[in-house]
Formats: structure tokens, C-alpha cells, sequence
């Protein structure tokens, strides 16, 4: 499994914090969640219009507060402190500015836990309020999403029930898991008929194959696709 840049790292450890739970919802303008099989919607917009443009892109002053405003946006981030989102912002914008693949920034932000509603209206802020040059690289139809998409399988899981096919990829999944973790296949959503299953305590690599069809549960650690 291939190493991850500074960037993944940083966007994973947020998303972690998102499936397990550590943020909390507050009232917003957008619906995101990041259970398995569920994405909500922002508000509506043009299709080439990123997020908010009418109303951000116009009034972002250098002295707007970037983190603020983007926590009382994206539901998931908001329990994220101001500094760890500045971060990603950053980084982000240094990313679009370089002629990074959109569709590839919104992949990563997915696969590590956000919702596509929240993770592209993360983008689309970021670039209003920080780089407004680049705007129309986080559109929908820049990012490959809209509203009403059906949401495509991940290729990396870290806390949850999965259905193979429709919520992760079919494939070898692999942990590297610092204080241990669990993995089971069952053949079923009862979550009684278990196939295999797997618990370790400690530092550890672990690894199973998930197949179209079963439901794959974890916990305590990230399993990321590797085929």
C-alpha cells in the first residue's frame, strides 16, 4: 500500500474524527452525514456555480473569518477547531492552485468519511473565501457530483457496517492499525451470520477480502483498499 502525502493524512485524521463521531450537527444551510449510504444535499445551485458563489465570492474580505464561517456551513465540521481547518483550507487552495485533479481532491476527501454534500461544499468555500481564482475548478460538474447523485462506493472505511457493492468497493482491504482493531464479514445485515472476523490488540496489520453481496463491519482502525 502506497504512502500517504502530508495532505491525505491531515484529511483522513479530520474524516476519522467525523465517522467516529467526535463532531457534532448543528443547524446549517447544507444536510451532510456521513453514515454508510446516506448523502444529503446543499442548497440548490447551477450545475456550473459552485456552493455559495452568489453569496461568499462576492464579500470575502481578507479579514473574513474563513473557519468560522465554514464550520457554521459544513455540518460535519462542526466541532473542528479553527486551526485544523485552516490547514486543509491551505492546503486546499495550494493544491487547486497547482493544477491538482478536482475529482481526485473530492475522492480523497470522501473516501476518508465526509459526506460528497459536505466535502464539496468544503471545497467550494475554501476556494471562495481563500483562492477565489479557483472557483470554477470546485464545481459540481468539476468535482464529478450533484445533488441527487448515488453515492459510489469507498475504497476506504474506518468505523461502521458496509454492504460490498454499494457502500465499499469488493477488493482486499488492508489496516494498519497503531492500538489494534476488528474486521467481520458477514453474509447478511443481521450481523449473526458471520463468515470471518478478525480482533487484534496492539500494533498490528490486518487484512480481509470484502466480496459483492456480504456486509463488512470495523472499528479502531482505517482499512483502505489495496487491488
Amino acid at each position: 500500500m502506497k504512502s500517504r502525502t502530508r495532505w491525505e493524512i491531515g484529511v483522513a485524521v479530520v474524516g476519522a474524527l467525523v465517522v467516529a463521531g467526535v463532531t457534532v450537527g448543528v443547524t446549517a444551510a447544507l444536510d451532510g452525514t456521513d453514515a454508510p449510504r446516506s448523502a444529503g444535499s446543499p442548497a440548490a445551485t447551477t450545475s456550473r456555480s459552485p456552493v455559495f458563489s452568489s453569496t461568499v465570492t462576492a464579500a470575502a474580505p481578507s479579514s473574513t473569518p474563513v473557519a468560522p464561517l465554514i464550520r457554521s456551513h459544513v455540518t460535519s465540521m462542526a466541532a473542528v477547531d479553527d486551526a485544523a481547518i485552516m490547514d486543509l483550507v491551505r492546503t486546499m487552495c495550494t493544491k487547486l492552485s497547482g493544477g491538482a485533479d478536482p475529482r481526485a481532491l473530492f475522492e480523497s476527501g470522501v473516501n476518508s468519511g465526509f459526506s460528497e454534500s459536505d466535502w464539496q461544499a468544503f471545497m467550494a468555500m475554501s476556494a471562495a473565501l481563500h483562492c477565489p481564482a479557483n472557483s470554477s475548478k470546485v464545481t459540481y460538474d468539476a468535482v464529478g457530483w450533484h445533488p441527487g447523485d448515488k453515492p459510489k462506493p469507498k475504497k476506504s472505511i474506518s468505523e461502521g457496517t458496509f454492504e460490498v457493492g454499494v457502500d465499499i468497493e469488493a477488493g482486499k482491504y488492508k489496516g494498519n492499525c497503531p492500538n489494534g482493531g476488528y474486521w467481520a464479514r458477514y453474509a447478511d445485515d443481521s450481523g449473526s451470520d458471520i463468515i470471518a472476523n478478525d480482533l487484534t490488540e496492539g500494533a498490528s496489520t490486518m487484512q480481509f477480502t470484502a466480496r459483492k453481496g456480504e456486509f463488512v463491519s470495523v472499528s479502531r482502525c482505517t482499512f483502505t483498499k489495496v487491488n
